[in-house]
């Protein structure tokens, strides 16, 4: 759906962003399909479940005090939804970063990203 983002994994990593403990979503819907990629079984753009505003607050609340920073595996081939999500992670004092494949996105999400992986 349109002006709504999916997710299909949820999980609490250390890896992906040095010296942080991230929420990370691996959101459904990629466009891309870049050679390699991991996430490729999210690539049914109604894979998944809807990334909602208020199921990612019950979330940060439930892990208040024990991440430090709010992970999106895409999305920003839907930059507004994403903007909105990226704002209330942000809202909650977290980092947030995104993994994308392409080399660079909206220019309306860099201010909401602490760290941005590029390409494919």
């Amino acid at each position: 759906m349109a002006g709504q983002l999916r997710f299909t994994v949820e999980q609490v990593v250390w890896q992906e962003v040095p010296g942080e403990v991230s929420l990370a979503f691996t959101i459904s819907g990629c466009p891309l399909r870049c050679k390699g990629c991991h996430s490729s079984a999210a690539r049914n753009p109604s894979a998944g479940v809807p990334l909602t505003l208020e199921y990612l607050e019950a979330r940060l609340n439930q892990y208040r005090g024990l991440i430090s920073c709010v992970l999106f595996l895409g999305g920003e081939w839907q930059p507004e939804p994403l903007k909105k999500l990226l704002s209330l992670a942000r809202a909650h004092n977290l980092k947030t970063c995104l993994y994308t494949g392409y080399e660079q996105v909206a220019p309306e999400l860099m201010p909401h990203l602490t760290f941005l992986k590029t390409g494919p």
